[in-house]
């Protein structure tokens, strides 16, 4: 969570996922540092079941990865898009974070990883 220029700033996140991030900009006159921690707890929640509403929105419709895109994918890109692997997992030994941005047309680039209870292997390949 970031208090940025008089607003909180919550990531939006499932199963490690990163999906967004939440603005809210609360009224009433106080600064954000004054906002009881039992207040910014219930919205970090709310955050997570926004982040949860929004992945199984995407499980079952192409409208919010549309929105995301420039413009459309071409088959083969569309299918390597649905093959990379989650782009985040966390243990209590390591942290794993990656960002892609869709190839709107087919490539030769892979990236995979594993995460086993004591390590993570990583493979990031350039054909």
């Amino acid at each position: 969570m970031v208090r940025e220029g008089g607003r909180l700033l919550l990531p939006l996140t499932a199963r490690q996922e990163r999906l967004g991030v939440l603005d809210v900009r609360l009224t009433g006159g106080g600064a954000h540092e004054d906002v009881p921690d039992a207040v910014v707890d219930a919205l970090l929640l709310q955050a997570r079941v926004v982040a949860f509403a929004l992945e199984q929105a995407s499980a079952g419709s192409d409208l919010l990865a549309d929105a995301r895109r420039v413009e459309p994918l071409t088959l083969s890109a569309e299918l390597q898009w649905q093959q990379l692997p989650g782009r985040a997992v966390r243990t209590e030994l390591l942290e794993v974070a990656a960002q892609v941005e869709p190839a709107y047309d087919s490539g030769s680039d892979v990236f995979d990883w594993a995460a086993g209870a004591r390590d993570v292997e990583l493979a990031v390949l350039d054909a």
